[in-house]
């Protein structure tokens, strides 16, 4: 008979200690002897979470818990509104017109997803899905009621739950007579669940603008370029790049234009690290800018708050480099930016990186 040794690893968050090491002098089979601290029975209590609530079901596998408010139940919702975490989002009463609610993800809706609305029973704080709840949607000819999913689309982070003026419909078919209000009473709260079944590990703290997820390294934002293409016409200390080698991940946006040259606008809030590397035909001042109005003027003049880092080559045809990691907020702009001087005769050795760290 083949005797199988199975080993389990387990965190010691989840379980006390297991085996315990102890100091020995001795010689012969006894010396370093592990000994077993065993337990009766499986460990007890809740399932251990990560701060903000996220868990992982699997290698690599993802659930976001999301919803969206104003902070008025009786009233549309855009995805500037998103709340993050499992505590959902109120519902607050009657409706006097249909709704529409739209949640943003951290990241985008991709194939094989599953997308789960749930309500929350305020005598006992279970959640429930929308379908198998006491107001699932029921849609008529001419009416219908609760909520559904109306829109979500592959590649893109927002999705819109639709909340129909009333929750429950009344006795008569293809008719608002009788029909039920939302009512607190039934439950008190609302979220979306968004289910991936691969690639993102990692987790963080949620806040109210980031539900803590973080993806793996092959599927976090990657811009990597290379060869000088002199400056944007209007923009004439913006600096253009020729090739790309790699452009991945949806955090950071990367456009190049022959008047305005290139930049990188952040679409996901994160940290990302950032370096340049260029040559010019002249002693010049070159670095990194964020949010700058002042795309004429030489990055060592323009002001000190959209100045990220700088650096200066004191002759012709020296390698300069300039780097710097920082958190980003959706929106931010960052550019390669210098004091306008011309290129060397040596392209192929400016470069252009940017990563997302975190």
């Amino acid at each position: 008979m083949r005797k199988v040794l199975v080993i389990s690893v387990m965190t010691a968050a989840m379980w006390p200690l297991l085996l315990v090491q102890g100091v020995s002098t001795q010689a012969g089979p006894e010396a370093g002897k592990i000994e077993v601290a065993r337990r009766a029975g499986p460990p007890k209590g809740p399932i251990p979470r990560f701060p903000n609530g996220t868990v992982n079901l699997g290698p690599g596998a993802q659930v976001e818990y999301a919803s969206s408010t104003t902070g008025t139940w009786d009233a549309a919702a855009a995805a500037g509104n998103t709340v993050y975490g499992q505590a959902g989002s109120p519902i607050a009463g009657a409706l006097t017109a249909n709704r529409g609610k739209v949640v943003r993800f951290q990241y985008p809706v991709q194939s094989g997803d599953r997308l789960q609305l749930q309500y929350q029973i305020p005598s006992n704080g279970v959640w429930v899905d929308s379908e198998q709840s006491t107001q699932p949607v029921v849609n008529w000819p001419a009416v219908g009621f609760g909520a559904y999913i109306s829109s979500a689309t592959i590649g893109s982070t927002d999705v819109t739950v639709s909340f129909l003026q009333y929750g429950v419909p009344g006795p008569t078919y293809n008719s608002l007579a009788g029909a039920t209000n939302w009512t607190p009473l039934n439950y008190n709260n609302w979220r979306l669940i968004k289910y991936t079944p691969s690639a993102p590990v990692g987790f963080g703290l949620v806040s109210s603008t980031d539900s803590g997820l973080l993806r793996a390294y092959g599927s976090m934002t990657m811009i990597r370029l290379h060869t000088g293409n002199g400056y944007g016409s209007t923009n004439t200390v913006i600096r253009r790049f020729t090739t790309i080698v790699v452009n991945t991940g949806a955090g950071i946006t990367y456009a190049d234009s022959a008047t305005l040259g290139a930049s990188f606008t952040c679409t996901e809030a994160g940290i990302y690290s950032f370096n340049y590397t260029d040559v010019f035909n002249a002693a010049s001042n070159m670095g990194l800018s964020i949010n700058s109005a002042q795309l004429t003027t030489d990055i060592v003049s323009i002001t000190a708050a959209n100045r990220l880092a700088s650096a200066t080559s004191s002759n012709a045809n020296i390698n300069t480099f300039a780097a710097i990691t920082i958190q980003l907020a959706v929106g931010d702009v960052v550019r390669p930016h210098t004091g306008g001087v011309a290129e060397s005769g040596l392209p192929a050795k400016v470069s252009f990186a940017v990563c997302r760290v975190a």
